[in-house]
């Protein structure tokens, strides 16, 4: 907070909040390191998505349609973690995420219906089964299951329970630090592109990964972010719009996730506030495109 107010604002002060590119190069410049650890990347970050924000309203327009143009309409898939395991949770679980994500229903509203009635289902299970539903980091159940095997089981004994079809309406995603699998798998690269430019376009040569994931505060500006999209978009990689284990109820990345069209986002478990403000943010703007919205 120092640094935004006696380092980055007087640098900033009086120029346009719509000249995104120039306030985000005025402060990469005013850092002067490549990893932004003069003033720090969350300083760096908080001031470049309050100017979109800021631009957005003085445009009278909604942020995902301001940062995305008039084509901003579709709404993405919710990769939803509903166990949790490895680094995030405290627990027997060898696997980080166990994800569903409900690409076979009709619009995001159901699919957000979907993933909370399926979350719901897979409670009531745990308890049957005197497991613990404790929460992890993003929001997951946390139980010492036997094996990643029983998790994905409870998972699709959920799906069932709750009257859905697994394979056909909702499909399993895991967070699992994979290196390789069957080419037809969308194979997410994280920590090994840090949303970082450099780091896509070896990886789209090495062909690493064939998607990004994508974190705003990872790289640190909004303008940066969207040159990383671009590269996806250019080599024909996918790219998910992601959240922090730490996050707030800012709403700046559901606006985003529209804005940038890539049908995809990972925000955590239907539970805990800050994942649930994502996901009402998505519902507001799914009600504001009407029948313009694209689900998926």
């Amino acid at each position: 907070v120092e640094n935004v107010n006696k380092q980055i604002a007087p640098e900033l002060v009086g120029m346009y909040a719509e000249d995104q590119s120039k306030i985000d190069q005025v402060m990469l410049e005013l850092d002067g390191t490549k990893s932004k650890e003069k003033l720090g990347a969350n300083a760096i970050l908080g001031v470049s998505m309050a100017a979109a924000d800021a631009a957005a309203k003085n445009a009278g327009l909604s942020l995902y349609s301001y940062l995305g143009g008039v084509g901003s309409t579709r709404l993405p898939v919710p990769m939803m973690n509903i166990l949790n395991g490895g680094e995030h949770a405290d627990n027997s679980v060898d696997i980080q995420e166990f994800m569903i994500m409900p690409i076979g229903l009709p619009n995001f509203r159901e699919a957000l219906r979907c993933g909370s009635e399926i979350f719901q289902a897979l409670k009531k299970i745990l308890l049957a089964k005197n497991y613990s539903t404790g929460v992890g980091d993003e929001g997951g159940f946390a139980p010492n299951l036997g094996s990643n095997q029983e998790a994905c089981d409870l998972i699709l004994e959920a799906v069932e329970k709750a009257g859905y079809k697994a394979g056909k309406e909702i499909f399993l995603a895991l967070d699992s630090a994979a290196s390789s699998f069957f080419k037809q798998v969308q194979i997410v690269g994280d920590d090994l592109f840090v949303t970082n430019t450099e780091f896509v376009k070896r990886g789209i040569k090495e062909s690493s990964a064939n998607a990004v994931l994508i974190k705003l505060n990872q790289i640190g500006t909004v303008s940066e972010t969207v040159a990383t999209i671009e590269m996806c978009r250019k080599a024909g990689w996918n790219y998910v719009i992601s959240h922090r284990s730490g996050e707030t109820e800012d709403t700046f990345m559901a606006d985003f996730a529209v804005a940038m069209g890539g049908g995809q986002i990972k925000t955590g478990s239907a539970c805990r506030s800050e994942r649930i403000a994502k996901y009402n943010r998505l519902l507001e703007i799914e009600a504001e495109l009407g029948g313009l919205a694209i689900y998926g």
